[in-house]
């Protein structure tokens, strides 16, 4: 059993494209709960993780195709962020898409 060693130049990007990207482009990272558009603080992930994200899993419950609610939940995405964390304002349409992206990640 060996180990091969690889060299890589200071021009190498780094991330989790595949090998097989021949543009050197590299793959995004998910967000993730650090991520969120919330103020710094333990209590506001603890919100999160407690109260916002079982609502979000009850809502789509309700639905009558709980598995396909990532198309149509950006509206509710919202709607329970204004009421979970009414001080906190979702500023623009990028605070929106992190939080989507987030929850999607979670499902």
């Amino acid at each position: 059993m060996g180990m091969n060693l690889v060299a890589m130049s200071s021009s190498h990007k780094m991330g989790s494209g595949n090998a097989n990207n021949k543009r050197g482009r590299t793959r995004k990272a998910n967000p993730t709960n650090l991520d969120l558009p919330l103020p710094p603080g333990s209590e506001y992930q603890t919100k999160w993780t407690k109260v916002y994200v079982p609502q979000l899993y009850a809502w789509a419950g309700s639905t009558s195709d709980p598995f396909g609610t990532n198309g149509k939940m950006a509206i509710e995405v919202e709607v329970i962020w204004k009421r979970v964390f009414p001080n906190v304002a979702l500023e623009d349409e990028e605070d929106k898409h992190v939080v989507v992206k987030v929850v999607r990640a979670i499902s």
